[in-house]
C-alpha cells in the first residue's frame, strides 16, 4: 500500500513523477504518545492508509522530527523543504495539503506563505496560537523544548491568513491542554473568508470519536473530506466508496489536463 524509505530520520515515499497524480504526501503529528514519534505512528496516516491501500495511492511521508527526536525539530527548515518538494512535482504544486494538530498549523502557514502551491486544505484540530499557548510568560528555563525551536514557533504566524479552498474540522471538547481551545478557532474563523468549519460535539484533541466512527457525528468523515479536496471542480457523491471518489478525482484532473501535478500533502 506504501511503499517508502527512510530519509533524514522520516519516512520518505520517493518522488515517481509518472504518477504525480496519485502521490499524496503526509506529515506526522508532533510527537506525543497519542500522535506518535514518526508518520506511521500517527492516527491519521493510518486511517488514510486504511482508505487508500486499495487505491494504489502513493502517500508521501517526511518526517520533521529527525530521528524522531522531537528535540531537533526546526520548523522553517522543514517548511522549506516541503515548498521545495512541491515545486519539484510535475505540475509545481500539490493539489491539497492537509494537516492535524501542529501540522495543522504547518498546513496553514504553507498555504499562506506559497498559495500557488497548494490547491485546496483540510485542517483537523489545528493547533494554533502556538507560542501564545505554549511558551509566553513562561520562564525560559520551564520550556519544554529548546530555545531554537520557540524562537522559530514565535516568528511564524500565529493564526495564518487563509488564501486557499479550506475545510477545517475542531471537536467542540479540544482545549488548550490538547490543542487549541475552540474559542480560539471561532475567532480565526471569523478572519477567514475562504474557510468552512465543522465542529462535532463529544469530540476532543484525538479527534475520536470522529475519526474512527463519524457516524456519531453530524461533521463529514474523513473520506469525504479527502474526496472534497481531491475534486477542485466538482463534488463527488458522499455515498460513493473511496476508490470511486479517486477515479472520479481523476476523470476531473484528466478533463482539465492536470493529470501530471495532482498530489495531496497529509500533514499532522
Amino acid at each position: 500500500s506504501v511503499a517508502a524509505q527512510t530519509h533524514a530520520g522520516g519516512l520518505d515515499i520517493t518522488p515517481d513523477k509518472s504518477r504525480d497524480g496519485m502521490r499524496r504526501a503526509f506529515l506526522h503529528g508532533f510527537g506525543s504518545p497519542s500522535w506518535g514519534f514518526s508518520a506511521v505512528e500517527c492516527p491519521i496516516f493510518q486511517a488514510l492508509d486504511r482508505i487508500l491501500r486499495e487505491t494504489g495511492v502513493r502517500l508521501h511521508a517526511p518526517n520533521y522530527h529527525p530521528g524522531g527526536d522531537v528535540k531537533k525539530t526546526q520548523v522553517h527548515a522543514f517548511l522549506d523543504e516541503i515548498e521545495e518538494q512541491a515545486d519539484g512535482l510535475a505540475g509545481k504544486k500539490f493539489a491539497a495539503v492537509v494537516g492535524c494538530s501542529f501540522g495543522g498549523w504547518l498546513a496553514s502557514i504553507l498555504q499562506d506563505r506559497r498559495p500557488d502551491l497548494f490547491g485546496r486544505a483540510i485542517l483537523l484540530a489545528p493547533a494554533i496560537d502556538n507560542y501564545q499557548r505554549n511558551y509566553e510568560g513562561v520562564a525560559r528555563e520551564c520550556w519544554h523544548m529548546p530555545t531554537g525551536f520557540v524562537e522559530d514557533v514565535h516568528s511564524l504566524p500565529k493564526r495564518p491568513t487563509i488564501r486557499i479552498p479550506t475545510k477545517l474540522l475542531h471537536g467542540l471538547m479540544d482545549n488548550d491542554a490538547g490543542g487549541s481551545a475552540v474559542w480560539r478557532i471561532r475567532e480565526w474563523l471569523d478572519q477567514s473568508s475562504h474557510m468552512a468549519a465543522y465542529f462535532p460535539g463529544g469530540v476532543d484533541h484525538s479527534l475520536e470519536p470522529w475519526l474512527s466512527q463519524p457516524e456519531l457525528t453530524e461533521a463529514p468523515s474523513l473520506s469525504e473530506l479527502l474526496a472534497w479536496s481531491l475534486c477542485p471542480d466538482a463534488s463527488p457523491s458522499s455515498d460513493m466508496n473511496i476508490a470511486s471518489q479517486l477515479m472520479f478525482y481523476n476523470m476531473c484532473a484528466d478533463a482539465n489536463g492536470h493529470s501530471d501535478g495532482h498530489s495531496i500533502m497529509v500533514s499532522a
